[in-house]
């Protein structure tokens, strides 16, 4: 909570953001929330914003993982299972690569080992990232018409926003540039 609002992040940059001095919900990407919010530096400062959705989503997490471990062990105490599991220690540049790409977090518990009857107790964490093998810039031209190109096309000056294929980029109405010919 800062200045009065109240923000609800998700995995991307959609939020949700509530004014407890005049009862109102904002919610949108936080980049259209920008005109809304001018005087929000959180919403406007996007480097800020990351990083404070990025600790607020792992946060969250490692609460939710320390509440479902301690109802494990409450259980498992209740049955007389005798171990204890307790909530792993991660860098937060773990929690950060899940967090952005795609992860998975399994935990293992009271698996038997040896003869001493002993118990291995772990996790796992992973992320995996996409990394596009093509994308794609659209700038206008002098002449006033767009052009999508490749990134190292030796006209191209702006790198705004970067598209994924030929076809998105044709769908929003740009032609092929014909010196990267992408």
């Amino acid at each position: 909570m800062k200045k009065g609002f109240v923000y609800l992040f998700t995995l991307d940059d959609y939020v949700k953001v509530f004014d407890t001095i005049n009862k109102v919900f904002y919610e949108g990407r936080r980049e259209e929330l920008t005109s809304a919010l001018p005087f929000d530096t959180l919403i406007c400062d996007f480097e800020l914003f990351e990083e404070v959705r990025k600790r607020t989503i792992a946060e969250s997490i490692k609460k939710d993982v320390n509440i479902a471990i301690n109802e494990h062990n409450k259980y498992a105490k209740t049955y007389g299972i005798a171990y204890h599991f307790s909530p792993p220690s991660i860098s937060d540049g773990n929690w950060q690569r899940n967090i952005e790409d795609i992860g998975i977090l399994a935990f293992f518990q009271g698996i038997p080992v040896g003869i001493r009857g002993e118990r291995f107790n772990s996790y796992a964490l992973g992320a995996a990232r996409i990394i596009r093998k093509n994308y794609y810039f659209i700038q206008q031209d002098i002449n006033g018409i767009y052009y999508y190109h490749r990134e190292n096309c030796p006209i191209l000056t702006e790198k705004d926003t970067i598209y994924d294929n030929r076809r998105e980029c044709a769908l929003l109405g740009a032609f092929p540039c014909h010196i990267c010919n992408p």
